[in-house]
């Protein structure tokens, strides 16, 4: 059972993101995201620096919504706005 306190738990916020895929050498295709990184707790990026993620290891059922967390081997991103939308 997932511990309520894990689930709030993030490294970064992705803003304009895009759920895409990326093709490793055996031509097998892998989830990643497009996005303007913000907030970053490990100190790796300027808020709004342009950033493909690694390969998603842990996601939600798609479609993935503002709110998910979506995890990398070493990072866990919480999701922002989607590309494409705007805030009211």
């Amino acid at each position: 059972m997932e511990n309520e306190e894990t689930k709030d738990e993030w490294d970064a916020i992705l803003l304009d993101w895009s759920l895409c895929e990326t093709r490793d050498r055996q031509g097998d295709l892998w989830p990643v995201i497009l996005a303007e990184v913000w907030s970053d707790k490990l100190g790796r990026w300027d808020d709004g620096t342009r950033i493909r993620t690694a390969v998603l290891r842990s996601m939600p059922e798609p479609p993935l919504r503002f709110g998910d967390v979506v995890m990398t081997k070493s990072t866990a991103y919480l999701l922002g706005r989607p590309s494409g939308e705007t805030i009211q």
